[in-house]
């Protein structure tokens, strides 16, 4: 009898290695043939903060609904062709500037340096006749201005001269604009800035960024509700008005994450947006300045150009050619300063149109969330109930960037995930708790298991 109970006994201790052994042997055989991989990155990319912001912006419509651009590079090739000066023509910038104007673009953003006078003879003057032929009523025009550390208070900026400032001085459509991409610790740009403040004494200037004059442009705004909100931040920030804020933009936060819709390789088949005419088009277009001049570098006649990558589209004109050093480390690689830019003027109307909820409301959310994870994983075994989370998150990543901003969407639903992991964590130590105070001992810390049957006379 008692031969048969020990006998029965390690039978059962065999099959209760066996399942873990064969998943065990399973898992190895995935790893052997590499299929391990897609797990690696596919947790990888849950834990990938920048990637999961751009999926955010784009299942929550931040293309579908955002500013289709075009930025017309002055790339290598176009500066061959006049002999590779170490700055963009000032003629060419000229000409392009008159061309998206003919071509009815949404607006236009000059990201290029004009502080420093031109080495070409009345380049300078073209340049400027063109600025001050840009018609009142004509879209807004943007030129970037640089701005560099005080040197009394380095956390301090004050904006570098532009040559044309006379040309801009009292036009509401044509304006300096603060193209500030921030950089983190790391070393990449993730975040733009939505205005910069200059104070002196307790007055000052706001300079909107490319992407707040794009907004306004995109969303049928005259100049006067861009101007209304400057005028609020400037007085915020130099005379620490309490003044209400106005009702655009929605969200004033001042930083806000790029979420990166495109890449260079995205030139004409990226993601699409429907215009207000309901025409879908690309939301990006790369277009070579060399392919908009003749052999000479004459500017080629507006009837002889395409109005497809202008018209309804918001221009940035910028630079690409290694002498411009304007080069960015990004989530998605080094670019340009201008198509940085361009994908934050892209992506703006998700971030401006979104509800502005401080700290306390995406705590609340995240509260929110966290009790409908909790109650729906209550009594689920541990795999079942990670299945569900990641079910959770898939459908609230959507449509809280749908109301809030996706990077604080991701905020919002990492924080409930953190609530849950320590909710689980304190729940289990408070079983062990238990366990130990009714004397299990060190047994306390194993997986429960199931005991074996008993054979009753």
């Amino acid at each position: 009898m008692r031969t048969g109970t020990d006998q029965a006994m390690r039978a059962n201790g065999a099959r209760r290695w066996l399942k873990p052994a064969a998943l065990a042997a399973a898992v190895a055989l995935l790893g052997f043939f590499g299929k391990m991989d897609l797990v690696t990155e596919g947790v990888s990319s849950i834990a990938d903060r920048d990637l999961m912001i751009r999926w955010t912006s784009a299942f929550a419509g931040a293309a579908r609904e955002g500013v289709p651009v075009t930025f017309i590079d002055v790339d290598a090739p176009t500066m061959a062709l006049y002999g590779a000066p170490d700055r963009a023509r000032r003629r060419l910038l000229a000409s392009l500037l008159d061309l998206a104007r003919a071509k009815r673009a949404l607006g236009v953003f000059l990201d290029v340096d004009l502080s420093k006078a031109s080495n070409e003879p009345g380049a300078d003057e073209a340049l400027k006749a063109s600025l001050l032929d840009w018609p009142a009523q004509g879209p807004p025009l943007a030129l970037a201005m640089r701005f560099r550390a005080k040197e009394s208070d380095a956390e301090r900026l004050e904006p570098a001269p532009i040559l044309f400032a006379d040309a801009l001085a009292g036009r509401a459509n044509v304006r300096p604009a603060a193209s500030l991409a921030l950089t983190d610790a790391d070393g990449v740009v993730r975040r733009w800035r939505l205005s910069q403040t200059v104070c002196a004494d307790k007055s000052g200037v706001a300079y909107p960024s490319p992407q707040l004059i794009a907004a306004a442009a995109a969303g049928g705004r005259g100049s006067g509700d861009l101007q209304a909100f400057l005028d609020w931040r400037a007085r915020a920030s130099c005379a620490k008005a309490d003044a209400p804020r106005p009702a655009w933009p929605r969200n004033a936060a001042q930083e806000a994450h790029i979420s990166f819709l495109f890449g260079p390789a995205d030139a004409d088949g990226g993601p699409r947006v429907t215009r207000a005419d309901g025409r879908e088009v690309a939301l990006f277009r790369h277009v070579s300045a060399r392919t908009l001049v003749d052999a000479r570098g004459a500017a080629l006649a507006p009837a002889s150009v395409s109005d497809e990558p202008f018209a309804g589209r918001f221009v940035v004109i910028g630079a690409s050619h290694a002498d411009a050093h304007d080069a960015h480390l990004t989530p998605i690689g080094r670019l340009p300063g201008a198509l940085v830019a361009a994908n934050a003027i892209a992506g703006a109307p998700a971030i401006l149109d979104a509800a502005d909820i401080g700290p306390g409301g995406r705590t609340l959310i995240a509260l929110a969330l966290f009790g409908a994870m909790a109650f729906a994983t209550l009594r689920l075994r541990a795999a079942v109930a990670g299945l569900v989370v990641a079910l959770f998150c898939l459908a609230g990543l959507p449509a809280l960037g749908r109301i809030v901003a996706p990077s604080s969407a991701l905020e919002i639903v990492a924080s409930a995930i953190a609530m849950l992991a320590t909710f689980a964590a304190l729940e289990t130590l408070l079983e062990i708790a238990a366990a130990l105070r009714a004397g299990q001992g060190w047994r306390v810390v194993l997986k429960p298991s199931r005991a074996p049957a008993t054979e009753t006379n």
